[in-house]
């Protein structure tokens, strides 16, 4: 019978795929919070003609959610995203840094004109891109629907308060502070009680036949 063809040599062989690294969706998108349902200390002292502006007005009277005043370099996008508060809507104005630079809404491409304010509904899949050679700077604002009535925003309002109360309160950070300490105490005894059980383990073995004492 005749003898199986030798493997090709590893020279002729195809190289196999380099590896691409995977940059993270958003490396340089900056972002400085003026408002969290409430205005913040950073947007009274450096914005305070903003949040007075912003109080004058309906639509985000009271405080509906946030405030923010962002920065995205040159060929950079952010990580598309979408939330389920359809009691409000968001606007985004583009203040500098424009050109070749946009919004992604729902699939709909729409270019950022200086000054021109975009209005959607952040339910839908979004992302900001930046195509252009300039630092693009905008301001995102969130107000509320049209459809909610000031009863529904007083409410509203009240629980985002709450909710904020929350999240920030001492009592809460210490509970969060508490849970994390206990799971590591527990990881803590469990890997204690496997390193006694792999020693008992291996005690047995040694001492096990011939009439040898087990080692302690």
């Amino acid at each position: 019978s005749e003898a199986a063809p030798a493997p090709a040599p590893a020279e002729e062989l195809a190289p196999p795929a380099p590896a691409v690294e995977e940059e993270p969706s958003e490396p340089a998108w900056r972002q400085l919070m003026l408002q969290q349902v409430t205005p913040l200390k950073t947007g009274v002292l450096r914005f305070p003609r903003v949040l007075k502006a912003l109080g004058k007005y309906e639509a985000t009277s009271p405080p509906p959610r946030h405030v923010v005043v962002a920065t995205l370099p040159p060929g950079c996008a952010t990580e598309p995203r979408a939330d389920l508060q359809d009691f409000l809507l968001t606007v985004q104005i583009p203040l500098r840094g424009c050109e070749g630079a946009g919004l992604v809404v729902g699939g709909e491409k729409v270019p950022f004109e200086a000054g021109a304010p975009v209005v959607f509904d952040s339910t839908y899949d979004y992302h900001v891109y930046n195509d252009g050679a300039e630092e693009l700077l905008l301001m995102h604002v969130d107000f509320w629907h049209p459809d909610v009535t000031v009863d529904e925003k007083q409410m509203l309002a009240y629980f985002w308060m709450l909710w904020q109360f929350d999240q920030y309160h001492p009592s809460t950070r210490a509970k969060y502070t508490r849970r994390v300490n206990y799971r590591k105490e527990q990881e803590r005894k469990e890997k204690e009680e496997r390193r006694k059980a792999i020693k008992k383990s291996n005690d047995k073995k040694d001492g096990g036949g011939g009439g040898s004492i087990a080692r302690k």
